[in-house]
């Protein structure tokens, strides 16, 4: 995985930062080429810069293109003004026919061909149905080789805000934005038996997946019946998530922002094999 060649050049730079922030992500894999997803309808998009959340405080998203890792505002529900911390790795010799694009101020910095390691912090500006945009406030890259092993010091971007376009961040946020919904659960498989030797970032093997999924979904990859003699109608199954009360029929709530408790039927977790799948009913 992406994440284990991060987690080789993060270690091999030796910066405090990217280790702590490596260590402590919550990985989340998502097999799809990034450059299939659709594009958000201004609806959505205007939905997604009030109720988007991370679902742990330090969130790491990986797909086929590269692998991102999201820290900061926990807490926060919206998008836009929020300054957050991204982390990124692009291996050296990817499939140019990915979506790799890097930062304007990144540009022209590491040639073509060898890897980029990059941290940054960044607020998103914008978000609408066609592109994202984002501030940066600071940060610094490093070029790895084929071994995924940092060979220059860090490159330094100062603290002047510029605009970028999101690339591959926009992507990981878009792909986050499905917890959002309360349609889709958060899956966690975690490895069975302790590793016997742990580097200092645990490796993709060592540490919990996440990814998400509908409840059919999930009973059809752990091998769960459908939920039989359930009573008529049967409970609507959600993720649990936020509601804010805006319509003036709402006279006292309007404004008001409440979590509505998530709704599971049948069993929610089950050993598969070496990994012990649970279902997380509390994000």
């Amino acid at each position: 995985m992406i994440f284990d060649k991060m987690a080789r050049a993060i270690e091999s730079s030796g910066d405090s930062d990217l280790l702590y922030l490596a260590k402590e992500a919550r990985l989340f894999h998502f097999p799809d080429d990034p450059l299939t997803k659709k594009e958000y309808t201004e609806e959505q998009a205007a939905w997604l810069r009030e109720n988007f959340v991370l679902p742990f405080p330090v969130t790491a998203v990986e797909d086929r293109a590269s692998c991102v890792i999201i820290s900061g505002g926990e807490g926060d529900v919206g998008i836009c003004g929020r300054l957050r911390t991204f982390v990124e790795y692009l291996p050296p010799n990817r499939d140019s026919s990915m979506f790799t694009a890097t930062p304007e101020w990144m540009r022209g910095i590491i040639p073509d061909g060898i890897g980029t390691l990059l941290i940054a912090k960044m607020r998103v500006e914008s978000i609408d149905s066609e592109r994202t945009r984002m501030a940066c406030a600071g940060g610094a890259a490093w070029a790895t080789d084929a071994k995924d092993r940092v060979i220059t010091p860090s490159i330094p971007q100062d603290g002047e805000e510029s605009s970028c376009g999101a690339s591959n961040w926009q992507y990981a946020l878009l792909q986050l934005a499905g917890l959002n919904g309360p349609n889709r659960f958060i899956l966690e498989a975690e490895p069975v038996g302790a590793p016997k030797h742990i580097p200092p970032i645990p490796r993709s093997h060592q540490r919990p997946i996440y990814t998400l999924l509908k409840p059919g979904e999930i009973r059809a990859r752990l091998g769960i019946a459908e939920p039989a003699g359930c009573p008529s109608p049967r409970p609507h199954e959600r993720r649990a998530h936020t509601r804010t009360f805006r319509s003036s029929f709402f006279t006292r709530m309007r404004g008001k922002t409440v979590v509505i408790p998530a709704t599971w039927v049948g069993p929610s977790e089950k050993r598969v094999k070496n990994h012990y799948y649970r279902v997380l009913l509390d994000r």
